[in-house]
């Protein structure tokens, strides 16, 4: 995962992102203390800071085997690269933000990763989480029926069609 960061996050701290081993310190700090949810400053690949005063109390951390992300007020949320099932950008008029389809066992939710203070890495992190949950499970092992009953769900809701359907099943066994 390490090299997926760097190949597909840059060091672009304008943009608020902040690949390790550049990390500001405080930042890192920060962002751990704020939402980090007992992640080891040391496991942190990459940082997104999408804080208004960009000090890092809102944003992303990017780790080897998920993503730890808050918006101001809200609790945070930690989730498995394995466990994102689709990725979709989201661009408003005000807001900019990526919506997770994540698989827990047999339920299947979508939570909503904030950026609009730092929109410039919306497509950065899109590309390196639909890149990040197609990696092999560095732990564990996929829950196959749940993803079927997903993917199933999706076409019942008229979302898939049978071609992606057929062509997701065989590219993912």
């Amino acid at each position: 995962m390490t090299e997926l960061v760097r190949d597909l996050i840059p060091h672009a701290p304008q943009m608020g992102l902040y690949v390790a081993p550049e990390i500001p310190p405080d930042l890192l700090r920060n962002a751990v203390e704020s939402f980090g949810e007992g992640a080891k400053p040391d496991a942190v690949l990459a940082l997104f800071d999408n804080s208004i005063f960009g000090n890092a109390r809102d944003g992303a951390l990017l780790t080897g085997d998920g993503i730890v992300f808050r918006k101001s007020g809200q609790v945070a949320h930690t989730v498995r690269y394995e466990d994102i099932t689709h990725v979709d950008k989201k661009k408003g008029f005000f807001s900019k933000a990526l919506n997770l389809d994540v698989n827990r066992g047999r339920a299947t939710f979508t939570v909503t990763i904030d950026v609009s203070n730092n929109a410039e890495a919306l497509d950065y992190l899109h590309r390196f989480l639909q890149e990040a949950m197609l990696q092999p499970s560095p732990v564990g092992t996929t829950d196959w029926e749940a993803v079927q009953q997903a993917l199933m769900a999706l076409r019942s809701r008229g979302l898939l069609t049978r071609e992606d359907y057929a062509r997701l099943m065989r590219d993912f066994r």
